[in-house]
This record gives C-alpha cells, sequence and structure tokens, in this order.
C-alpha cells in the first residue's frame, strides 16, 4: 500500500484556462489543496478563509475558494485550499467524492467509488404539508444523529 499521485486540471469557476498539477491523492485531508501562486496565476482569489487542524495537531489558518477541476474529461467546482509556495498540492477527499471517485492505494489508481444515498420519508401533519420526522421513522438516528425534536448539534432547527 502506499501513495501515489494524479495529474488533475484546476481552472477558475468560469473555465477560461486551466494548469495541469500532479497532485497527491490524499483521503485524510478533507480539501484539495494547491500552492498559492498557482490559484493566483490563473486569477483565482480567495473567497474566504477557515482554520484547519494539520497532521502534526497544529492548527493554521489558510484562504479558500471555490475552483473548477478536471479529472479524466470531467469537470467539477470544488473547494480548494490556497497552499504555501512550497505546498505539495494534496488532492483531497471532498473532491474525489464529487467524482465519484474513490484511491485504490494498492494498484496506485482512482477507482469508481460507490455511492449511498440515504432516504427518509417524512409523514404529512393534518394540513397536508410535511411536518417533521416521526419518532418510530427507520433511520432517524442513523442519518441525522438525533430524535425528532431533538437539537441539531449546531444549532439548526429539527
Amino acid at each position: 500500500m502506499g501513495t501515489f499521485h494524479f495529474t488533475v486540471a484546476v481552472g477558475p469557476k468560469d473555465a477560461a484556462r486551466f494548469e495541469r498539477v500532479a497532485a497527491l491523492v490524499d483521503t485524510g485531508s478533507t480539501y484539495t489543496v494547491v500552492p498559492a501562486p498557482l490559484l493566483e496565476s490563473l486569477g483565482i482569489v480567495p473567497e474566504w478563509s477557515s482554520v484547519f487542524e494539520l497532521a502534526d495537531g497544529r492548527r493554521e489558518e489558510y484562504s479558500l475558494a471555490e475552483v473548477r477541476v478536471r479529472i479524466n474529461g470531467q469537470e467539477r467546482t470544488t473547494i480548494c485550499i490556497f497552499g504555501k509556495a512550497e505546498a505539495e498540492p494534496l488532492l483531497g477527499a471532498y473532491t474525489l467524492e464529487a467524482f465519484g471517485l474513490a484511491a485504490d492505494p494498492v494498484k496506485r489508481r482512482l477507482v469508481p467509488a460507490r455511492l449511498f444515498l440515504a432516504w427518509v420519508r417524512r409523514n404529512r401533519n393534518e394540513s397536508g404539508a410535511y411536518g417533521g420526522l416521526p419518532e418510530s421513522a427507520p433511520g432517524v438516528h442513523r442519518v441525522c444523529g438525533r430524535a425528532s425534536g431533538g437539537q441539531h448539534p449546531r444549532g439548526y432547527p429539527g
């Protein structure tokens, strides 16, 4: 087993131009990382920033933007971190999932991923509108991790 590189093309959301990048396939990285100077040369500017925990436990703030990535002739927009100038490009899990791909570290290639969909049926209330999930709905805890009417961990309404 081991790591491997895969060549992808990165460009701005409008797909005006692309640059090929040999990226390390890193399913442990949430997002794709491309050195900031390369992104800037493509006219891509930071849209927001977030704090990330690094492999050594340190926390650092990085700029991010939505970019267009081309893999095997298909294109998707994805979230990309503006890496340091010396950073090795990484192809992260979010991008792989957007393309429906998974890493095969033994054969060192990308392969079609098994895709999953959680399906929950909502009940109609007396007025005919769809309401909350009943306590007995199958998959309630599995899909959203809480019982109907409970508080979402991030405070979203039930």
